[in-house]
């Protein structure tokens, strides 16, 4: 399978700038996956890996639910009653472009959500051979296809590196509960991420332009029953264009940015930003509720090395790979006070203090924990996020940490669970 790889230059820590070199960023959580080989740094002397520890979101997927039905929905309704301007006709054309994928399909991985993990394995396979030389590579996944058929991807591009490697598969709502925890308190949580959607909205998006370009004046009787709020439908409509990129090879690169304006796509890029940062982000007010989510994970992922570094033979551990979602993912991360993906800001601020869910969270987002061993015993960990090194603030420069130390860090972490 040829995979796909697309270089990244790197971030300038300035939200528009960085949405102006790539708009499709302005998608956040729906914004594919974006590979970047960066050089990694030689492990000391002596050290060997000898095992990898992993969490995979799925690849690009399809848009599901009203992220899915609604735009199309409403555009269909808006055409029968006779309130789309021409504009809007060719809207709803591209609309249906986007919306026959979908059907029977709604959630599904694409095909580029299949390459973005083939890559990944691959890359994952190059960095860290030694490790999986005769061993048993264990795979969880999600119940949700899409993260079983990511499973199915990742694993078959391993297997066309070395033939040798064994895996064992597992998923089931037990491991849908390990991989994706709801918060801890639902209802402190519900609404909020929403209502940070919509003060953002508020603030940043204004709506009118594109309302008056694709619906016609004289009729806002009828449109605004179809539409009661225009900044609410817009962000919906954006959420389910933006999903063209995820359909790259089943559109063959079909774009429908070009009814935004730049100032509109990054209003909503901010909109966007704001939204899920509070859904699955550690911000000020509801972190400690949403990392709480991921205390299980974390000990599932030190139980699990444990167990692998003590293994030896022909039966020896190779990896863990985990296939999951956002929300078990990025609340991990921050629970691990990983730099970068921990950020904790107020909520609604975010995009301002160099938060971008883009970066942390995209489509086939992903942690890796390399372990290294030397000769004498002593083991080192390597933390990738994306495949980039990251530290951990509190334990020192990295990326290269003593497991012991770090293994003391996590455990404090999953302490109250």
């Amino acid at each position: 399978m040829a995979v796909l790889l697309l270089q990244v230059p790197g971030f300038s820590q300035d939200f528009t700038k960085d949405l102006e070199g790539n708009i499709e960023r302005t998608a956040g959580i729906f914004h594919s996956y974006e590979a970047c080989e960066a050089p990694g740094t030689p492990a000391p002397e002596g050290y060997v890996p000898v095992y990898v520890s992993h969490y995979g979101r799925h690849g690009s997927r399809r848009q599901a639910g009203a992220y899915a039905t609604l735009p199309y929905e409403t555009m269909l309704k808006a055409d029968s009653l006779g309130l789309l301007t021409p504009l809007g006709k060719e809207f709803l054309e591209d609309v249906k472009k986007v919306y026959a994928p979908h059907e029977g399909m709604q959630g599904e991985l694409t095909e580029r959500g299949a390459r973005e993990h083939a890559g990944i394995a691959q890359r994952m396979y190059g960095r860290f051979s030694q490790a999986f030389s005769g061993g048993l590579v264990r795979c969880q996944a999600s119940i949700v296809p899409r993260c079983i058929i990511s499973m199915a991807n990742f694993t078959s591009s391993l297997k066309s590196q070395s033939p040798s490697i064994c895996f064992s598969f597992v998923t089931g709502e037990k491991y849908l509960e390990l991989l994706a925890r709801e918060a801890k308190d639902r209802d402190s949580w519900r609404g909020r991420p929403k209502a940070a959607e919509v003060a953002a909205g508020r603030e940043l998006l204004d709506p009118e332009r594109l309302m008056k370009a694709l619906f016609v004046s004289g009729k806002e009787e009828t449109l605004n029953k179809l539409i009661p709020d225009a900044r609410s439908s817009i962000v919906l409509m954006f959420y389910f264009i933006s999903d063209c990129q995820d359909l790259l090879y089943e559109l063959d690169g079909f774009d429908m940015y070009k009814y935004f304006t730049k100032d509109e796509l990054i209003a909503l890029g901010k909109v966007c930003n704001e939204r899920f940062y509070t859904s699955i982000g550690n911000s000020t007010e509801l972190g400690d509720n949403i990392t709480w989510s991921a205390k299980p994970l974390l000990k599932d992922i030190i139980s699990r090395a444990d167990e692998a570094l003590a293994s030896a033979g022909e039966g020896r551990i190779a990896a863990d790979l985990r296939f999951g979602h956002d929300s078990g993912l990025l609340p991990l991360a921050a629970l691990m006070d990983i730099e970068g993906p921990s950020g904790r800001y107020p909520i609604g601020t975010a995009w301002k203090n160099g938060f971008y869910i883009w970066k942390y969270i995209p489509m086939a987002a992903n942690l890796q924990l390399a372990f290294y061993r030397n000769g004498q015993g002593e083991v080192l960990v390597k933390i990738l996020y994306n495949e980039v090194e990251r530290r951990i603030p509190a334990l020192g420069d990295g990326p290269y940490y003593d497991w012991n130390n770090l293994r003391e860090y996590l455990l404090q972490k999953t302490v109250g669970f």
